[in-house]
């Protein structure tokens, strides 16, 4: 069996692959995860942390909030990563 490895991203629960990277349904394959803050909360707990920084905001305040949140925690996981 051969082994390539490709770096990717995840963005909203699924990995992106580099551009020009396809694979075939079905297709087996191993990700390995560096070590992450992993964040344990349900998605309703998250959705209502959004919510709780824009109480009369609408959904699109909410996912915007989210969003940056996200991008937030993986600068500081980078930050971290770039440390060791």
């Amino acid at each position: 069996m051969s082994v390539i490895t490709y770096q990717a991203v995840v963005e909203a629960g699924q990995i992106r692959l580099p551009a020009g990277v396809f694979l075939k349904d079905q297709t087996t394959v191993y990700v390995v995860v560096p070590p992450v803050t992993v964040d344990t909360r349900t998605e309703a707990e998250c959705i209502e942390d959004a919510y709780a920084d824009y109480p009369d905001a609408g959904e699109k305040a909410m996912m915007a909030s989210m969003r940056q949140r996200m991008a937030r925690n993986l600068r500081e996981y980078e930050a971290e990563d770039g440390d060791e």
